[in-house]
């Protein structure tokens, strides 16, 4: 993955890592499962997250400020040149997938977790997260490991 923004998930669920632990003894390699899985999540990304401007745990992002939307092109959040959306991208290893955009760190951060930008850091962007892994995901990434192995 060339520089950018990522965030790293730890799984520390004791039921999954136990599965996690039994299915890499059997399989060894799961880079092929790994990079199902960071597919499946770029495409949340970009549906149920751009799409529906939705955090991963599916709350609806803060809107903007009425003086913000009459600044913009277009009549959706996080999106207006589609840089941040369309710079998503992971990286499958054996053990591991990373999920993050190659789009400016301190731009995808900030958008990310919040905090203080423009001049003298005077605006207040609110967090709007759009990386994640939720419950849904952590299902589907074990049913992805499953499969991979045969275990289904």
């Amino acid at each position: 993955m060339s520089a950018g923004f990522q965030i790293q998930y730890e799984i520390t669920d004791l039921s999954v890592t136990r599965k996690l632990q039994d299915l890499i003894a059997k399989a060894g390699n799961l880079t092929p499962a790994m990079r199902k899985i960071g597919q499946y999540m770029l495409r949340q990304t970009n549906v149920e997250r751009f799409g529906k401007q939705k955090d991963p745990e599916g709350k609806k992002w803060l809107n903007l400020k009425d003086k913000t939307w009459k600044k913009k092109k277009k009549p959706v959040i996080l999106t207006e040149e589609g840089t941040l959306k369309s710079n998503q991208n992971f990286k499958a290893e054996s053990l591991s997938v990373s999920i993050g955009t190659t789009e400016g760190p301190v731009y995808a951060a900030i958008h990310q977790f919040g905090g203080e930008a423009g001049k003298n850091h005077k605006v207040k962007i609110p967090a709007r997260p759009f990386l994640g892994f939720n419950e849904e995901n952590k299902k589907m990434a074990i049913e992805k490991i499953r499969i991979f192995l045969g275990d289904k």
